[in-house]
């Protein structure tokens, strides 16, 4: 079987090969929900964000490792035109993608406040009337992996949650070979 989507970086094609083996290993969707798995969501809402150096002017907003999402939600709620985003990135001293969150500048150059050395960005921007309402709610930082509540952004439509800027639908073509 060969799987082709719109665009081919290594990254997004990690994403969509999970979303796959999730899907074709018997995974199927529960009852109400839109998506299979954060991986399948990305595939269908999500896209890549260039990288950028982060900002000298913000440096005070730089964070600790291992606190992305808490790092990306202090900078996106902090009154810049900011946005936050959530997705897989990749690292330099890393050897696979990992879940990350970051921020977006309006135009959706990445503002990394954890990462100095990331090199690859793929997500989805979320509202910030959805962070806000999320965090309320959890009582802890991050969207997408929200296991505690049955993974909300898996059931709801992508209009509720998605920044509107930053939307997309795109779905991978599976082929027969």
């Amino acid at each position: 079987m060969k799987v082709t989507f719109d665009e081919n970086t290594p990254l997004e094609q990690y994403i969509k090969s999970v979303a796959w083996m999730i899907d074709k290993t018997g995974n199927k969707k529960l009852p109400g929900r839109l998506f299979t798995s954060i991986e399948g969501l990305l595939t269908e809402q999500g896209r890549a964000f260039p990288f950028a150096p982060f900002p000298a002017e913000l440096k005070h907003f730089f964070g600790k490792m291992g606190r992305c999402y808490e790092n990306a939600t202090r900078l996106a709620l902090s009154g810049m035109e900011l946005i936050y985003c959530e997705g897989y990135a990749l690292n330099q001293g890393l050897p696979i993608p990992l879940m990350h969150g970051f921020c977006i500048t309006p135009e959706g150059a990445v503002v990394d406040p954890t990462w100095k050395d990331g090199t690859e960005y793929f997500g989805v921007a979320i509202s910030k009337t959805f962070l806000f309402q999320t965090m309320n709610q959890r009582e802890m930082y991050g969207v997408l992996d929200d296991w505690e509540n049955n993974y909300p952004v898996l059931s709801l439509e992508p209009e509720r949650w998605l920044h509107p800027k930053f939307t997309t639908n795109r779905k991978p073509v599976y082929e027969t070979t």
